[in-house]
């Protein structure tokens, strides 16, 4: 995992901000709400998880509001 991902730099950052310090992202999991939604705003990221055996981290995300489908 990269240096930044560790110190909590990258923590609520914009998703498209955070990838440059994050390095190679393994997974990308996404919250969302349990019923039907539109994701509205940025993905942010919320945890970035331990690396892989390749060295790559989990990172999830959630946008920044959502609004429920009928």
């Amino acid at each position: 995992m990269h240096e930044n991902a560790v110190d909590g730099q990258s923590l609520l950052a914009p998703l498209r901000e955070a990838r440059g310090s994050l390095g190679p992202i393994g997974r990308l999991i996404v919250l969302a709400p349990p019923h039907p939604a539109i994701g509205i705003g940025e993905l942010r990221v919320l945890r970035v998880d331990p690396a892989d055996a390749e060295g790559r981290p989990t990172v999830i995300v959630s946008y920044e509001g959502y609004e429920r489908l009928a």
